[in-house]
């Protein structure tokens, strides 16, 4: 079983050597490629290349569902071939050992947890480039393919519904 899920920005050997001088072992420590636990940062290059932003809320070390996630998802070709390119990936985690992150940053995944509602881990929440919500999901069963078909959809018919202009009940 994975103790600590550390996430880094590469999955790299350089990255797998830090993570050792930092001090987690190699079975400890799995890289999640492309996502950024600089949130201000992804959302930033998002609204700069006018991309979605796609936002992972996560219990990295301790909750079992993340894990499932990151393991079955998150950490495949299949998901980061087409997530990479469509959109801005960011995570806001919340380990039960966070002696990882700085003050700042647990305070500042405090502060986003509550400003999008999170209830839940893990929770997907998909942001348009304008910071709007788009979707959100969380894990669903069948490995990457058939969650990136899932969650595509599902985020298609949450933005056609967006665009449909509001019926006024008074008419």
């Amino acid at each position: 079983m994975i103790l600590c899920m550390k996430f880094i920005r590469t999955n790299t050997p350089i990255a797998a050597v830090l993570a050792l001088v930092a001090g987690f072992s190699a079975v400890e420590c799995l890289a999640l490629a492309g996502f950024d636990p600089d949130f201000e940062s992804a959302a930033a290059r998002a609204k700069e290349n006018g991309k979605p932003l796609f936002a992972l809320f996560t219990g990295s070390d301790w909750c079992p569902w993340c894990i499932k996630l990151a393991d079955e998802v998150f950490s495949k070709p299949e998901f980061l071939d087409v997530a990479t390119n469509a959109c801005e990936l960011a995570i806001v985690d919340f380990p039960q050992n966070p002696s990882g992150q700085t003050d700042g940053e647990r305070r500042r995944n405090r502060m986003l947890l509550g400003m999008y509602g999170i209830e839940g881990f893990p929770t997907v929440v998909l942001l348009g480039a304008d910071g709007k919500e788009i979707h959100r999901g969380g894990y669903a069963p069948g490995g990457a393919k058939a969650w990136i078909e899932k969650f595509m959809k599902d985020a298609g018919k949450a933005a056609e519904a967006r665009k449909q202009p509001q019926q006024d009940d008074a008419s």
